[in-house]
């Protein structure tokens, strides 16, 4: 049968932690305090109970829905995704989503549109320049 030898240093911290624990549980209230100040409220749990809201969209799920809404065009979601890839301060602040997203397959469709004469050529000059700037290149349109 082997024995394990435990460190002083860990036998020491254990010991200083229940000590702690110990001391904190056994601290008196103060005088004019009272037991009802520490008491839970049905308030305090509204705070602490999670969001029922429907969970974050992504980045691009918000550009997709704001084109499904009409509030921005085809044209501006690219622009939008060139920001969140390449200049995310750049983004207006109600397409920012602190939800995961990969960037992989936006990062393509940019590029494709940027390198297509039919689509690139189809914008108006300045998010044609705004989408060459970016992507550092593209199609020139006549």
């Amino acid at each position: 049968m082997s024995m394990k030898i435990v460190p002083y240093s860990v036998i020491l911290l254990a010991a200083l932690l229940l000590t702690a624990c110990q001391n904190l549980l056994l601290e008196p209230i103060p005088a004019g305090d009272s037991v009802e100040a520490a008491t839970v409220t049905p308030t305090m749990l509204e705070v602490v109970k999670p969001a029922e809201a429907s969970p974050t969209l992504s980045t691009p799920a918000l550009l997709g829905q704001a084109v499904t809404q009409g509030e921005i065009t085809e044209n501006e979601r690219l622009l939008y995704l060139a920001y969140a890839v390449y200049e995310p301060d750049s983004l207006p602040a109600q397409f920012r989503s602190n939800a995961g997203w990969r960037g992989t397959e936006f990062v393509r469709e940019v590029r494709q549109a940027v390198n297509s004469t039919d689509i690139l050529c189809a914008m108006d000059p300045a998010t044609q320049d705004e989408l060459r700037r970016l992507l550092q290149g593209g199609v020139l349109c006549d």
